[in-house]
């Protein structure tokens, strides 16, 4: 509770007396204090219980690491002060998540770009087989975050472990209004331009057609 609510002097007297509080794990929420500490964006809480002995790498009750929920959280700050800690960068958790995948979900083009530079890896794979740019596609990403992941060189030829191509997924996509995600095409399905002007070549050619046909006017079709 004191850890929740962000009561670090609290904390430093129940830890003085049950030293073993430090890696107590939550019945309620399956998380250590230090993981509480980094929900809550507490970073002076975070350094004390790392300073007080807590580990870095305890996991939750979900698989989670410190690491992968302040990524989550975009906290730049306590995500960099975890790994001067010793907090494992290439770690995985139950689905094979990896920091990469968890910057993605963070929604925040600053967190992945901060993975990135410290040695992401656009191409580590989740346990579907989903690179950390699949993932975008199939969480609806930003098309920033996408666009990132592009140029930072991604693969556009993955498909994962059910043989799901990437530019497949990239086509489900729908925006809030139920449209395609052209934004997104654009930048992950070569093909995507031609066969954009193919079918608006076609839609145009429909119309003219059907304006003919109501004027009883030849078609253009039939002219030699």
């Amino acid at each position: 509770m004191a850890v929740r609510c962000g009561y670090l002097k609290q904390v430093q007297g129940m830890l003085d007396e049950r030293p073993a509080l430090i890696g107590i794990i939550n019945s309620n929420n399956g998380f250590t204090p230090l993981a509480t500490a980094v929900r809550k964006g507490e970073i002076n809480t975070v350094r004390f219980l790392l300073s007080a002995g807590a580990e870095v790498e305890q996991r939750s009750t979900t698989g989670q690491s410190a690491l992968h929920i302040a990524v989550l959280n975009a906290n730049i700050p306590i995500v960099q002060l975890l790994l001067e800690q010793g907090a494992d960068f290439e770690g995985r958790d139950p689905n094979g998540l990896r920091v990469e995948h968890y910057a993605v979900d963070s929604c925040s083009l600053d967190m992945l770009r901060y993975i990135l530079d410290k040695g992401g890896d656009v191409h580590a794979e989740d346990n579907n087989g989903w690179t950390p740019l699949f993932r975008a596609l199939c969480q609806s990403a930003a098309t920033d975050v996408v666009e990132e992941l592009v140029v930072r060189g991604s693969s556009l030829e993955q498909a994962d472990r059910a043989g799901l191509p990437l530019t497949s997924a990239a086509r489900l996509l729908r925006d809030r209004h139920g449209r395609s995600r052209d934004s997104v095409l654009r930048l992950v399905d070569s093909s995507y331009p031609h066969e954009k002007a193919l079918a608006n070549f076609t839609r145009l050619t429909k119309k003219i057609y059907n304006v003919h046909s109501l004027l009883k006017l030849p078609s253009p079709r039939n002219k030699n």
